[in-house]
């Protein structure tokens, strides 16, 4: 500290520019607003310095809501995206109890012929039985035809 006074001039004019441009421009007046409007570069340098927090403050809001808003776009398409999925589970199941309707008709009616089968089997087993080795045979019916006579019946 004592190089750098030593450094200036040892007249009195020195000493009291020195106080004026310390006064002036004293850390108080430098960081102030009005100092920093009037200086132009050291002005400029400080007014940045001060904003430094705030624009950073300021970019990550901006990062945010960028951020918020490219999520709640995907939100939105998955959203749409699930509303497709579910008319196409709705109409899948539909068509699944459709099937399962026919189907099980489709069962039941095998089921029905499988009773009547069996029912002629056993009226031929027991004609064999009283008529000896001779009965006369009571007509047997493919699949198809049983389904047209008892559709007629119906």
């Amino acid at each position: 500290m004592n190089e750098l006074i030593d450094a200036f001039p040892k007249t009195p004019g020195w000493s009291i520019v020195l106080v004026l441009v310390l006064l002036i421009f004293g850390p108080a007046a430098i960081f102030s607003r009005e100092s920093a409007e009037k200086l132009w570069i050291i002005g400029r340098a400080v007014a940045w310095l001060r904003t430094r927090q705030q624009r950073s403050i300021d970019r990550e809001r901006a990062l945010e809501e960028a951020t918020v808003r490219h999520l709640k776009g995907r939100i939105a398409s998955l959203d749409s995206q699930m509303g497709e999925m579910r008319a196409d589970f709705d109409e899948e199941r539909k068509d699944a109890r459709k099937r399962e309707t026919a189907i099980r008709e489709e069962f039941n009616e095998a089921k029905d012929y499988i009773v009547w089968a069996t029912g002629w089997a056993h009226q031929v087993l027991t004609m064999h039985a009283s008529h000896g080795w001779k009965p006369p045979i009571p007509p047997w019916m493919t699949f198809e035809q049983w389904q047209a006579t008892r559709r007629d019946n119906d």
